[in-house]
């Protein structure tokens, strides 16, 4: 059991995904209305455009966003999605009310917060994000409001399946990507937070026995866990990462060279200590 920010932040490296609460139903059927009617009427930005923030995830197929938290007011504007910090945005459609109600629970610390699209046969390309920097940690939540058996999510080299109104905590730092093969768009809501006290306390901490925001969160019960965590291994043989401009090739003869220099290292260690 992790009873402490600080032992959060030590498993969080390998942290892959945790849902956290079950947003009620009521609530949900007008999140998705609000959603369709702004992936249908607001201006979207294309993922696949060379000059999008997050085009280094080589996308394919078809993959939309609209940022929801911004300080232009406009849906396409991911300019400052990723600058890591809040000043000068505000949610940029106040008539969304649900969609701005799950906003509004991490108000204190969110970054940005998006609606993110697949088309069929889409999705975006393995690679790993930066989530921890200079002692503060960037918690990624999604929330499936559009989604099927044949979207899923992988992180970590598993395979997962994200369910309709269930908000996940996603460890963007791993290795992960997403596809989409049914006739349907995907669509997320999906933002980033810092990880303080408040969130910690609210959406990670197990011995919290209030639930946060009771008029929009219900708890999972535990039997629904597994279930929720079902996966299946997937081989990866390569990545984009965040800031590198590189592709990381995984191989059988790269992770035998990692297993020796670590074996080698740690006899080394073993050595120095021992004489």
């Amino acid at each position: 059991m992790i009873n402490s920010i600080d032992q959060f932040k030590e498993q969080y490296p390998s942290m892959k995904l945790i849902p956290c609460f079950r947003v009620k139903d009521s609530v949900m059927n007008e999140i998705e209305k609000e959603v369709k009617q702004m992936t249908e009427n607001c201006q979207k930005s294309l993922v696949n455009s060379p000059d999008h923030i997050t085009n280094w995830t080589k996308p394919y197929g078809t993959a939309i966003q609209l940022s929801l938290f911004n300080s232009s007011g406009d849906t396409s504007d991911f300019s400052t999605d990723h600058n890591n910090s809040q000043k000068g945005k505000f949610f940029v459609e106040p008539n969304a009310k649900n969609v701005n109600s799950i906003l509004k629970m991490f108000e204190h610390s969110v970054l940005n917060f998006r609606i993110n699209g697949m088309g069929k046969n889409s999705g975006l390309s393995p690679h790993k994000e930066s989530n921890i920097r200079n002692g503060w940690h960037k918690c990624r939540f999604h929330l499936p409001v559009f989604t099927s058996k044949n979207s899923w999510v992988m992180i970590g080299w598993e395979k997962f399946w994200l369910k309709r109104g269930i908000i996940y905590f996603f460890n963007n730092g791993l290795v992960h990507s997403a596809g989409n093969t049914s006739e349907e768009t995907r669509y997320h809501l999906v933002w980033d937070t810092i990880l303080d006290d408040k969130l910690y306390n609210e959406f990670f901490n197990e011995e919290t026995l209030e639930i946060p925001y009771p008029n929009l969160l219900t708890r999972i019960p535990k039997e629904e866990f597994n279930e929720l965590l079902y996966s299946e291994p997937v081989e990866v043989t390569s990545y984009e990462e965040q800031g590198t401009g590189l592709k990381n090739k995984l191989s059988s003869r790269f992770n035998f060279r990692k297993l020796l220099q670590g074996a080698i290292k740690k006899y080394r260690n073993f050595q120095n200590t021992s004489s």
